[in-house]
């Protein structure tokens, strides 16, 4: 039997990855984890895609691993410049001033993590695999 897609664009998508090497999807050309997932929850949901495309979940876990990398290696810089910042702050400031200082570089730097957080506390490989996260 013969099936129809339930969203035509999404399939279109998955077309377009399955063209694409895993570097490419990994270097986030398709979006972030958040579209991958949608990519991968389209998939479960149809059955004309998951026909036509039966090597998706193997491509997208291999692309998950290599985002994860490149999450791993973005958190390791985020730490050290704010470690090296931490030691400035404390090394130009009295001990009274430099915590608040600290606090807010801190702060800051969480912001700039914020999605490398996300991917690698949240979600994980498990992501790509298609199993449910809390």
């Amino acid at each position: 039997m013969l099936y129809e897609c339930i969203f035509p664009e999404m399939r279109n998508r998955i077309f377009e990855m399955m063209g694409s090497s895993i570097e490419e999807i990994g270097a986030f050309d398709f979006g972030g984890p958040g579209d991958i997932w949608d990519t991968r929850r389209h998939w479960n949901c149809c059955p004309a895609c998951r026909s036509e495309f039966p090597s998706l979940p193997a491509v997208l876990e291999q692309a998950g691993r290599q985002m994860d990398q490149v999450f791993a290696a973005s958190l390791w810089v985020m730490k050290d410049r704010f470690l090296a910042r931490k030691a400035s702050l404390a090394k130009a400031r009295s001990a009274v001033n430099a915590y608040p200082a600290m606090i807010a570089e801190l702060a800051h730097a969480e912001e700039l993590v914020h999605e490398e957080l996300v991917h690698v506390l949240g979600t994980a490989t498990t992501l790509y695999k298609g199993e449910e996260t809390e």
